[in-house]
């Protein structure tokens, strides 16, 4: 059996000095903003619309959203704070602490209720308990999908990230406008959860109970779990952030996982991924798996690649200092 070793300017010594680094937990908690009661009160848009129904469906629905990935919804706690019922013409919500945010612990995202209340599919006979609540509901899931890494090109399940041109110089999807045709094809996106304005009609926000799309899916349970198996092709990484993988992370033949970049870091924390991997941002440490220029798999130490390495395939291993005991 033919594994090389490759290392540059490595200075290696015995024993090994544990790091202990632990992940963030994502809870999502309801807050409803002292002006949610505006478009409810007398003489408003609302006024014959029982408010507490209005809460209930909306929580019920973002309970549905996130349950599949063990995502819990309240409004008594949760790092993820989605505040409810603020003014702002021109929006329905906002992912306020920013893509990705969840990473630091906590995240704010913000939805503008009044602004529905301007529209005719939420005025007259149109302002129900299902409208109002399911719109209401899309956007609050939508804004806190974003601040959990989500990107508008997940509306699509046609969206790839190895298709030429559907990513940023970061790595990260590019908004809907400037993906490729190829990316875009979808009839379905307007069931999704991270349509946006373009894509999704009014009605179809007053009317349909959405829900996450497959790539979606997999940021989710990525997130969720700090790691997760890659069973389709995908883009993961936060600008100026680190990530600290809790699980092995096998990636399905055929796929690809690329590690962005925009000053982003990816700790393994004792932890391998298995397969084809496209590494822009950094991994820590960096040892890796190679068969010919061809990147299959990053480990955290340098035996774990010498064992997982095939005939044919190289161990790279980064400049640095490494704490190992061979066997």
């Amino acid at each position: 059996m033919k594994r090389r070793l490759l290392i540059l300017t490595v200075l290696i010594c015995g024993g090994l000095i544990p790091r202990v680094i632990f992940s963030a937990s994502i809870s999502i908690k309801v807050v409803w903003h002292s002006d949610f009661g505006d478009s409810f009160e007398a003489d408003s848009t609302w006024e014959n619309v029982n408010i507490n129904d209005v809460k209930s469906l909306i929580i019920q629905r973002m309970t549905d959203d996130y349950s599949d990935y063990s995502i819990s919804v309240s409004t008594s706690s949760g790092n993820i704070e989605v505040r409810i019922g603020e003014h702002l013409e021109g929006y329905f919500g906002y992912a306020t602490s920013g893509i990705g945010s969840y990473i630091d612990g906590s995240g704010l995202a913000k939805v503008y209720s009044n602004s529905f209340a301007r529209f005719s599919e939420w005025q007259g006979a149109n302002a129900t308990v299902s409208r109002i609540g399911e719109a209401i509901a899309g956007t609050a899931s939508h804004e806190a999908g974003h601040v959990i890494n989500l990107y508008h090109a997940y509306m699509f399940d046609s969206f790839d990230p190895c298709i030429a041109g559907a990513l940023k110089a970061n790595k990260q999807p590019k908004e809907p406008e400037y993906l490729p045709a190829s990316c875009t094809t979808d009839g379905n996106k307007h069931y999704h959860l991270l349509a946006t304005r373009t894509y999704i009609t009014l009605e179809q926000r007053a009317t349909i109970d959405r829900f996450f799309a497959a790539n979606s899916d997999q940021i989710l349970d990525f997130a969720k779990n700090d790691g997760a198996d890659i069973i389709r092709n995908t883009t993961w990484g936060i600008d100026n952030k680190t990530f600290t993988q809790q699980n092995n992370v096998t990636i399905s033949d055929g796929k690809t996982f690329i590690i962005a970049s925009g000053g982003y870091e990816h700790e393994l924390n004792g932890h391998w991924i298995k397969g084809t991997i496209k590494k822009y941002g950094t991994v820590i440490p960096d040892i890796a798996v190679k068969s010919g220029s061809t990147l299959k798999g990053q480990y955290p130490t340098i035996q774990s690649a010498i064992n997982a390495a095939v005939s044919g395939q190289d161990v790279h291993v980064a400049a640095g200092t490494y704490y190992v005991s061979f066997s």
